[in-house]
């Protein structure tokens, strides 16, 4: 994803935190660089987090925060949709 690279998603503190709108500034890697719509005082440094974005989760840990901009190292991505096959399967094969 090149720079200026904006997409809809959404982020919040694990394990249970509200959710709130940002945007991806930036990707390089596991480093995404998010921008926060509204405040967000409780995405502070060192804090986990869940990104939620089209059919992906990401699971990670914010590195750095400088005003509405986090920047996030993602350690576990998660496939949604291949999730969500796996329980149908398994839904089917225990009824």
């Amino acid at each position: 994803m090149g720079p200026g690279y904006m997409a809809a998603i959404t982020v919040r503190t694990l394990p249970d935190g509200a959710i709130k709108r940002t945007r991806i500034v930036e990707r390089k890697g596991n480093r995404i660089t998010l921008a926060l719509e509204d405040a967000a005082p409780e995405l502070i440094v060192q804090t986990p987090v869940e990104i939620a974005l089209a059919g992906q989760t990401l699971l990670g840990i914010i590195l750095a925060r400088r005003d509405n901009e986090v920047s996030v190292f993602a350690e576990h991505q998660v496939d949604r949709l291949r999730v969500e096959r796996i329980l149908e399967m398994w839904n089917r094969a225990n009824t």
